[in-house]
């Protein structure tokens, strides 16, 4: 529960928004207002959380006052915490924390973390979707077994420095696709680059190979979000578009050059994390995919291309989308090579 009647506590940081880099000191103060005469309190303390949250899907059996038994299915929601910071508030006179007297009146405190340098990135743009990875702040007081203890939670955001540890040239390799259906139509081409920051565009071009003229509905392009936590998995879909000049086309080939601009607004970066709880271990990870999914008139015709796309959080020395100057090979010349 939080603050009841009787308290009521506020959580400030030093700065105006609660998003820090790792490496980064957390600063803030922390105000507890009681208007109870001698509150009783063994401990209070403020703590930085780094939380792995996850679902399960799981079923449970139930009994109705006639006897009769049901199982039902329900989602089980995960809190798995990786890192925690604490910090105590209060002490007794005699150097413990146990039957302390809190009396009336306004308390404050300052509070001081420095985030560990390996510390995964906060989950976004969908912060509370499970999976994630999420931290916060949180002030407690831990109240004798009799009462109910109070706390406020404040969420924050932790960035990385950087992210990838791949070679850049590696990262700059233009990345070939290649795709048909069952009636001889195919897609195939190359993505400039698998690798952005937000801002950037994703730059592609491809050549559709159509020698039944058969009729395209449209060709959709999506930038995604994938999570997997475990048995759990979620996608987010980040852009959606139909690329133009291609509804209802039935020539026998095409070949243009695509850019999808990528808003430059925060991304997680691309990441991997495992943690060790209570002797299990726990595995999370975030990536990118642009899908390509052409859809043709009739029954089975459809197919998709996904090509891993690298977020990261520092642009290269070398703007990829300059390298659109220079082609790199066709998708038959790589291939024969």
């Amino acid at each position: 529960m939080g603050a009841g009647e009787s308290a009521a506590i506020q959580v400030n940081f030093n700065r105006p928004s609660s998003c820090f880099c790792v490496g980064e000191q957390v600063l803030g103060t922390v105000c507890f207002t009681n208007v109870r005469d001698n509150m009783k309190v063994d401990e209070m303390f403020i703590e930085l959380i780094g939380e792995l949250g996850y679902t399960t899907q799981e079923t449970r059996s139930t009994t109705d006052s006639n006897g009769n038994s049901s199982s039902e299915s329900y989602t089980a929601y995960h809190h798995i915490p990786f890192s925690t910071l604490r910090m105590p508030l209060t002490q007794s006179k005699d150097g413990t924390y146990n039957n302390m007297a809190i009396g009336r009146g306004t308390y404050t405190w300052p509070f001081e973390f420095h985030l560990p340098q390996d510390l995964p990135p906060s989950s976004s743009p969908n912060s509370i979707a499970y999976p994630h990875i999420k931290y916060y702040v949180r002030m407690v007081v831990d109240r004798p077994w009799y009462k109910p203890n109070m706390w406020k939670t404040c969420p924050l955001t932790i960035f990385p420095q950087s992210t990838i540890s791949q070679q850049i040239n590696e990262l700059q390799q233009p990345l070939f696709f290649g795709e048909q259906n069952r009636k001889q139509l195919r897609l195939e081409g190359y993505l400039y680059t698998s690798s952005i920051v937000p801002g950037q565009s994703l730059s592609f071009q491809f050549t559709l190979y159509n020698p039944e003229r058969t009729t395209i509905k449209k060709i959709k392009a999506s930038f995604v979000q994938c999570r997997q936590a475990n048995h759990d998995s979620r996608q987010d879909v980040i852009i959606f578009t139909d690329l133009p000049g291609l509804n209802e086309f039935n020539d026998t080939n095409l070949q243009r050059n695509f850019e999808i601009p990528v808003s430059s607004d925060y991304l997680t970066p691309t990441h991997t994390f495992t943690t060790l709880y209570q002797n299990y271990s726990y595995s999370f990870a975030l990536r990118y995919e642009l899908k390509l999914e052409v859809r043709p008139h009739g029954a089975f015709t459809k197919f998709e291309i996904k090509l891993p796309v690298i977020v990261r959080t520092r642009p290269m020395d070398i703007d990829p989308i300059s390298m659109t100057n220079n082609s790199p090979p066709s998708y038959k010349e790589a291939m024969n090579n």
